[in-house]
């Protein structure tokens, strides 16, 4: 049993090492521009042992997202659980999620233009990674849906609001939106004379009011 502990540690080694030479290359270079020759050369392992790890280019970055969502979804049962308002429990999701994908190498809309299909083990099965990544997204949105259940509890947000439905659109929604601060970034500074920040908080705040049984005052005249 020993024996077995320690090699599960060196492969979580190895594979930490070789998601965090990849990310730097995806950083620097972008993913698409990437090689596993690249990735080999900066980690020090070579391909064959690379490959021993994950199936694909694709895969490792599936595992850094992994990485990166589960550190989110630690954050958000932290936020759920604390003693803040309801209000103020949205606005810290808002900050964690903005984070998350200021963090993330490729938005959620950019791999699922890879799409799951690109990935596939000797068995042309889909890696177990990308059915963790859609439980994990599950268990926010779910967190999201007893937010939203506890707010209409407390006569805050509107009884006809579904809360199951509404954390699924919720994540969606945040998700586009930051994603569209990456895409769109010229435009929205020259064409809606907003910064990034102003932005979301217009946004941010227009997706609490959808919720709420009253809405909340405009933001700075905005």
């Amino acid at each position: 049993m020993m024996n077995g502990y320690r090699r599960e540690r060196v492969a979580t080694l190895h594979k930490e090492n070789i998601m965090r030479a990849a990310e730097h290359l995806f950083l620097e270079k972008s993913f698409i521009q990437t090689t596993i020759q690249e990735i080999s050369k900066l980690s020090g392992y070579s391909r064959r042992t690379i490959y021993a790890y994950f199936v694909s280019k694709e895969d490792i970055l599936y595992h850094i997202s992994l990485q990166k969502l589960l550190i989110l979804q630690k954050e958000v049962i932290d936020i759920i659980e604390s003693a803040a308002s309801f209000q103020e429990k949205y606005e810290e999701f808002c900050e964690a999620m903005t984070r998350f994908h200021q963090a993330s190498i490729q938005s959620f809309n950019e791999l699922g233009a890879y799409g799951a299909y690109g990935t596939k083990d000797a068995e042309g099965q889909e890696p177990a990674v990308i059915a963790d990544i859609v439980d994990s997204v599950t268990v926010i949105c779910t967190l999201l849906a007893e937010l939203i259940e506890n707010g209409k509890e407390q006569g805050l947000v509107a009884e006809d609001v579904e809360p199951a439905a509404a954390g699924q659109i919720l994540w969606a929604a945040i998700s586009s939106l930051l994603d569209l601060i990456k895409v769109k970034k010229n435009y929205i500074t020259a064409g809606l004379q907003m910064d990034d920040k102003q932005f979301l908080s217009y946004g941010f705040h227009q997706l609490l009011n959808s919720l709420l049984a009253r809405r909340l005052p405009s933001l700075n005249g905005i």
